[in-house]
C-alpha cells in the first residue's frame, strides 16, 4: 500500500510539473485577444485588450484590477505558424501608457517595466524583459528582439504574451494603460506579402490601374496621391515614392508599410487579408511622446 501511494504521489507531482510548465493557451483564430482583467468601459471609450492592435494611439487596454496592475497580462493571437511562415527573428515593439493625449498619459499608471513572452501553442519559444526606466531611456515607445529556441512543429498558434512587472504611477488613477503593441516577423512572408506589396508599389509609381485595382476600389488618382503624400521622399521629392521598407509583419493577417519620417513619428498603409486576397484599408500617421 506504502509502495502505491508513493507511486501515486510521484505521479501526481509529475503531472503537475508538466501542468505548471505548459500554458493554457488563451487566444485563438476566433478569439485573438484576451487580458487578466479590463477596466470597466466609460462613457466615452472602452478599454478592450483589441485596442492594442488597432495602430492608433486614441485607444487603449486598460487593466481592471484593483492597485497598479503589476502581475496583469494582455496576450494577441499572432497567427498559424503553417501561414506565417519563418518567425525566428521577431521584435516587439510596445507603446505603453495611455496616449491619447498628454493628459490621458500622465493621469494613468504607465508600464516601466515588462515581461514579453512569445508561444507556440503552449510552449513559450522565446522571452524578453525589457527595463528601460533603469537604463534611463523613454517609457512611451519600448522595442526588444526576441531569441526563438528552435523547434520542430510545422503548425500551430502563435500568440504574444506581455505582462506588466513595474508601474510608474499616475497622477490622477492607478490604472495602467498600453496604447499598441506589435510583434514584427521580419522573415516571415505570410500569402507572399513581400512580393504583393512590392507590386502594388511599382503599380502606384507607374500610375498602373490595374495593379492598384487589385487592392481597393478608391479612385485611382485619390490612392496615387494619398500614397505619393504619405510616403514621398523628403530629401528628393522627384525620386517617387519610397517603398524600399520591408513591411512590418504583425499576424499572417495583418501587414503595414511604414515609412519613418524623423523621430519617434511615421506614415503607414494598412494592408489586410480578406477573402483570399490582401486589400489596402488606408493611411495613417502614428506618432509616440
Amino acid at each position: 500500500m506504502k509502495t502505491y501511494l508513493c507511486f501515486l504521489i510521484v505521479g501526481l507531482v509529475i503531472a503537475l510539473g508538466k501542468i505548471a510548465f505548459s500554458q493554457i493557451i488563451p487566444v485563438s483564430e476566433n478569439k485573438q485577444f484576451a487580458a487578466s482583467s479590463v477596466l470597466k468601459a466609460s462613457n466615452v471609450a472602452n478599454y478592450n485588450p483589441s485596442n492594442v492592435f488597432d495602430f492608433t494611439q486614441q485607444t487603449a487596454w486598460v487593466e481592471g484590477v484593483k492597485g497598479s496592475g503589476v502581475g496583469e497580462w494582455i496576450a494577441i493571437f499572432l497567427g498559424k505558424l503553417e501561414e506565417l511562415g519563418d518567425i525566428s527573428e521577431p521584435a516587439v515593439t510596445i507603446y505603453p501608457g495611455y496616449q491619447k493625449d498628454w493628459n490621458s498619459l500622465t493621469n494613468n499608471g504607465i508600464p516601466s517595466k515588462l515581461k514579453i513572452e512569445l508561444f507556440l501553442n503552449d510552449k513559450m519559444i522565446g522571452s524578453s524583459v525589457i527595463d528601460p526606466e533603469s537604463k534611463g531611456l523613454s517609457l512611451t515607445r519600448i522595442e526588444t528582439e526576441i531569441s526563438c529556441e528552435k523547434f520542430s512543429a510545422v503548425k500551430g498558434i502563435v500568440w504574444l504574451k506581455v505582462t506588466i512587472l513595474k508601474v510608474q504611477k499616475g497622477k490622477k488613477w492607478d490604472d495602467t494603460a498600453i496604447s499598441e503593441i506589435y510583434c514584427n516577423f521580419r522573415k516571415a512572408n505570410p500569402h507572399k506579402i513581400k512580393e504583393t506589396i512590392n507590386r502594388f508599389c511599382q503599380g502606384v509609381m507607374k500610375k498602373n490601374a490595374e495593379s492598384i485595382k487589385e487592392f481597393t476600389n478608391q479612385p485611382i488618382k485619390k490612392i496615387v496621391e494619398a500614397f505619393t503624400n504619405e510616403f514621398m521622399y523628403e530629401a528628393d521629392p522627384t525620386t517617387g515614392p519610397d517603398c524600399s521598407n520591408d513591411p512590418i509583419i504583425c499576424s499572417e493577417g495583418t501587414v503595414y508599410l511604414f515609412a519613418t519620417e524623423g523621430g519617434d513619428g511615421a506614415s503607414f498603409a494598412k494592408f489586410v487579408w480578406i477573402n483570399g486576397k490582401w486589400s489596402l484599408k488606408g493611411f495613417n500617421y502614428f506618432n509616440s511622446f
